[in-house]
Protein backbone atom coordinates (compact mmCIF):
# COMPACT_ATOMS: atom_id res chain seq x y z
CA UNK A 1 0.00 0.00 0.00
CA UNK A 2 1.45 3.10 -0.96
CA UNK A 3 1.70 6.21 1.61
CA UNK A 4 1.89 9.99 0.61
CA UNK A 5 1.40 12.94 2.06
CA UNK A 6 -1.62 15.38 1.33
CA UNK A 7 0.30 17.98 0.06
CA UNK A 8 1.74 15.45 -2.78
CA UNK A 9 -1.75 14.09 -3.38
CA UNK A 10 -3.10 17.62 -3.87
CA UNK A 11 -0.11 18.09 -6.55
CA UNK A 12 -0.63 14.43 -7.58
CA UNK A 13 -4.66 14.11 -7.85
CA UNK A 14 -5.44 12.64 -10.86
CA UNK A 15 -2.68 10.68 -11.36
CA UNK A 16 -3.55 9.12 -7.59
CA UNK A 17 -6.88 7.99 -8.91
CA UNK A 18 -5.93 6.85 -12.27
CA UNK A 19 -3.35 4.43 -10.38
CA UNK A 20 -5.96 4.03 -7.34
CA UNK A 21 -8.64 2.49 -10.03
CA UNK A 22 -6.01 0.69 -12.52
CA UNK A 23 -4.07 -0.91 -9.21
CA UNK A 24 -6.96 -1.31 -6.88
CA UNK A 25 -4.46 -0.70 -4.16
CA UNK A 26 -5.78 1.69 -1.62
CA UNK A 27 -3.49 5.06 -1.06
CA UNK A 28 -2.86 6.44 2.61
CA UNK A 29 -3.14 9.61 2.63
CA UNK A 30 -1.13 11.43 5.97
CA UNK A 31 -1.69 14.81 7.18
CA UNK A 32 -1.33 16.78 10.30
CA UNK A 33 -4.40 16.13 11.53
CA UNK A 34 -5.06 12.33 10.75
CA UNK A 35 -4.61 10.16 7.83
CA UNK A 36 -7.33 8.95 5.44
CA UNK A 37 -7.48 6.24 2.47
CA UNK A 38 -8.31 6.79 -1.23
CA UNK A 39 -10.22 3.80 -2.46
CA UNK A 40 -12.02 3.22 -5.98
CA UNK A 41 -15.58 2.67 -5.60
CA UNK A 42 -15.75 -0.34 -6.52
CA UNK A 43 -12.99 -1.49 -4.09
CA UNK A 44 -15.57 0.19 -1.56
CA UNK A 45 -18.46 -1.49 -2.89
CA UNK A 46 -17.23 -4.96 -3.21
CA UNK A 47 -16.08 -4.38 0.52
CA UNK A 48 -18.74 -3.51 2.08
CA UNK A 49 -20.92 -6.16 0.42
CA UNK A 50 -18.14 -8.81 1.92
CA UNK A 51 -18.56 -7.34 4.98
CA UNK A 52 -22.67 -7.59 4.71
CA UNK A 53 -22.55 -11.01 3.83
CA UNK A 54 -20.24 -11.87 6.70
CA UNK A 55 -22.55 -9.86 9.02
CA UNK A 56 -25.32 -11.68 7.55
CA UNK A 57 -24.61 -15.27 7.04
CA UNK A 58 -22.39 -16.79 9.91
CA UNK A 59 -22.05 -19.62 8.40
CA UNK A 60 -20.00 -18.58 5.22
CA UNK A 61 -17.49 -16.97 7.39
CA UNK A 62 -17.33 -20.31 9.77
CA UNK A 63 -16.60 -22.32 6.54
CA UNK A 64 -14.06 -19.98 5.28
CA UNK A 65 -12.31 -20.57 8.82
CA UNK A 66 -12.60 -24.12 7.81
CA UNK A 67 -11.40 -24.11 4.41
CA UNK A 68 -10.05 -27.72 3.51
CA UNK A 69 -6.16 -28.24 3.13
CA UNK A 70 -3.97 -31.16 2.26
CA UNK A 71 -1.63 -32.86 3.97
CA UNK A 72 0.87 -30.89 3.78
CA UNK A 73 -1.33 -27.78 4.39
CA UNK A 74 -1.58 -26.53 0.54
CA UNK A 75 -5.08 -25.38 -0.26
CA UNK A 76 -7.34 -27.70 -2.50
CA UNK A 77 -8.07 -25.70 -5.55
CA UNK A 78 -11.94 -24.44 -5.57
CA UNK A 79 -12.67 -27.33 -8.23
CA UNK A 80 -11.79 -30.00 -5.33
CA UNK A 81 -14.24 -28.15 -2.13
CA UNK A 82 -17.11 -30.04 -1.55
CA UNK A 83 -19.34 -26.66 -0.27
Amino acid sequence: MVTISITTAKTNLYKLVQHTIASHEPVIVTGKTGNVVILSLKDYKALQETLYILQTMPSISNEAKKAKTTKNGDLYGKDKLTW
